[in-house]
């Protein structure tokens, strides 16, 4: 687990909500939230300096193995979102993501997402994670 000594890192990827992302009702529809969710996560390696070949360099891929969503309040066309994405827990084959969606405008949390990632091997055997993922993605700033 993450030592409550060190500060953690917290990923910060900002948007803006697309038309196609709307439903009837002129709002964001639920799905979505895990796309802006997963976005994140993406950005996150990159922004860590992993690189977008991190996985691939440490012979496994990322498998998201369980999703909890809560929705808090809606967000509309053009609206200017954040999602923040922290590394909450990481054992020796799953890691543990909080993810809160952020409205720019008021720091409103729209929606929070908890992603639980596992690595697996190419055979689809989950297996442990590298030695450097949580000081890569949950370490210090």
């Amino acid at each position: 687990m993450i030592n409550s000594e060190k500060p953690e890192k917290v990923f910060r990827t900002e948007f803006a909500v697309r038309g196609y992302e709307l439903d009837g009702y002129g709002h964001v529809n639920h799905a979505v939230y895990l796309n802006y969710a997963e976005y994140a996560r993406w950005c996150m390696i990159e922004e860590s300096g992993a690189g977008s070949d991190y996985f691939k360099r440490n012979n496994i891929s990322p498998v998201v193995v369980r999703v909890e969503a809560q929705y808090k309040e809606p967000c509309y066309l053009a609206e200017k979102l954040i999602v923040e994405t922290r590394l909450k827990e990481c054992r020796n084959r799953a890691a543990l993501f909080e993810q809160r969606v952020l409205k720019a405008s008021t720091g409103r949390m729209a929606a929070e997402v908890l992603v639980t990632l596992m690595g697996v091997d190419s055979n689809g055997k989950a297996v442990r994670l590298p030695a450097d993922f949580e000081s890569v993605f949950g370490g210090s700033s």
